[in-house]
């Protein structure tokens, strides 16, 4: 018993040490960022929970990160294409698919410190860095989808949260090494 007393401890300091890395100090749906939390690697260990109780807490992880990912795929078209409206298409399409990829998503993960807020099973440590990058990846993906439920499902206001947080500075680093490339081409 005080193992379980001790896991529920944690995933309160757990959650609300996501409020803080996540910047929404006042994240009234704290079940969002537990079910975020909670990969289904995890939640497949824990042996307090029936076979059908894992599968709906895994199913409720994997909806939320695609939720997420549907929402960041959108807001960075967004954002992009409001920033930068004379740039050609295809460029725009390269920026886009540099900022959604596992490798940007982890590092979004890793800035916040998800991996260590998050349950994500003993296997985990064991796991190959491109497989380690997809769960961290599906962790933010899961995080922003929790604040677009937590924001009521507004785009605009998620939007400000991810370019503020993330996109402006990715962005920014994205272009800095563009023209830093071609600076070495030219000479």
């Amino acid at each position: 018993m005080l193992g379980l007393c001790t896991i529920f401890v944690k995933m309160i300091a757990n959650t609300k040490a996501a409020m803080e890395a996540v910047g929404l100090p006042d994240f009234n749906r704290q079940e969002l960022l537990e079910i975020a939390l909670n990969h289904p690697d995890a939640i497949a260990e824990q042996s307090d929970l029936t076979a059908s109780e894992k599968q709906l807490r895994s199913l409720e992880h994997i909806g939320l990160a695609r939720v997420g990912s549907l929402v960041l795929t959108a807001v960075v078209a967004n954002y992009l294409y409001s920033r930068f409206p004379d740039l050609q298409p295809e460029t725009l399409t390269v920026i886009k698919s540099d900022l959604i990829d596992n490798a940007t998503r982890s590092a979004f993960a890793e800035d916040m410190g998800l991996p260590h807020l998050a349950h994500l099973g003993t296997e985990s440590v064991w796991k190959h860095e491109i497989a380690r990058a997809g769960m961290f990846a599906e962790l933010f993906d899961a995080i922003v989808g929790a604040v677009y439920l937590e924001c009521d499902r507004d785009i605009a206001v998620t939007q400000s949260w991810l370019v503020e947080h993330f996109l402006a500075p990715a962005v920014d680093t994205l272009l800095m090494e563009v023209l830093v490339e071609e600076l070495i081409i030219d000479n």
